[in-house]
């Protein structure tokens, strides 16, 4: 008998008759249903997993508010403001939000297909990509003499990031378009999460130097807000690449 009773929120299917039975349930009848539970230790480090993505999520929006709300102070000259502020999105937000993306243990995702996971993927990937290359163009070009020294750790940090994004970017095609099952589909695949983890990697490194050696940013905020900002960033870094280095490295999150 069907029940839609919130009692029965928490089980596997709404049948209340299959209350406290095995994971595997047949129904014989005019019609033989067979109904399946996961595995309860599957399903709790699906939980485990699913609750470390929504940490990154809190993590990733207190960071990267952070500073989006230093730079509204205009501490700084309106083309470096620019740049933290674009680069901050692209490579903070928009590119973890698409490796989140691909994860069907990511809430805005999880009822998604496969294919329009990967979409969204690239969908957030490209505002992320264009965030990040117009903020290093403004700093780049048009900073004058606001910027003194062009080869600093955090810009050459912020350097191999951009090379290994658009590496990234050009290996994407090779994952977004051949079938997931084919060689071309798996050797894309690898390739690009080969590019892309350190990308995004480098790119979070670039972030936590460019705050830790910014006078101004310091003079801004608290050492004590300052390392915790940074802890935040090395603890969403390492939750959001955990599951690509893991099925890089041939083992099923």
């Amino acid at each position: 008998m069907l029940c839609l009773e919130d009692s029965t929120a928490d089980r596997a299917c709404n049948l209340e008759c299959v209350k406290d039975l095995a994971p595997i349930h047949e129904f014989v009848g005019n019609v033989k249903i067979v109904l399946m539970d996961v595995p309860k230790d599957v399903y709790c480090k699906k939980a485990c997993l699913s609750a470390f993505i929504g940490l990154a999520h809190i993590l990733m929006g207190a960071t990267v508010f952070t500073v989006l709300f230093y730079t509204a102070y205009f501490e700084t000259p309106l083309i470096v403001n620019l740049h933290i502020l674009l680069c901050t999105i692209g490579y903070q937000l928009f590119i973890p939000s698409a490796i989140l993306m691909v994860n069907s243990l990511n809430g805005p995702s999880a009822t998604l297909k496969h294919s329009d996971r990967k979409f969204q993927h690239l969908f957030l990937q490209l505002f992320g990509i264009g965030c990040a290359a117009s903020g290093s163009i403004l700093v780049m070009f048009f900073a004058g003499d606001y910027v003194t020294d062009r080869f600093t750790i955090h810009s050459i940090a912020g350097l191999v990031a951009a090379g290994l994004t658009v590496a990234a970017a050009l290996t994407g095609p090779g994952a977004y378009f051949s079938r997931e099952s084919g060689t071309l589909g798996k050797v894309g695949k690898r390739t690009h999460s080969i590019f892309g983890a350190p990308a995004f990697c480098a790119s979070s490194i670039c972030f936590i130097l460019g705050l830790y050696f910014s006078e101004v940013f310091n003079a801004w905020m608290t050492a004590d807000m300052l390392y915790i900002i940074i802890v935040f960033c090395v603890v969403y870094t390492l939750i959001i690449l955990s599951t690509p280095l893991m099925k890089l490295f041939g083992k099923t999150p």
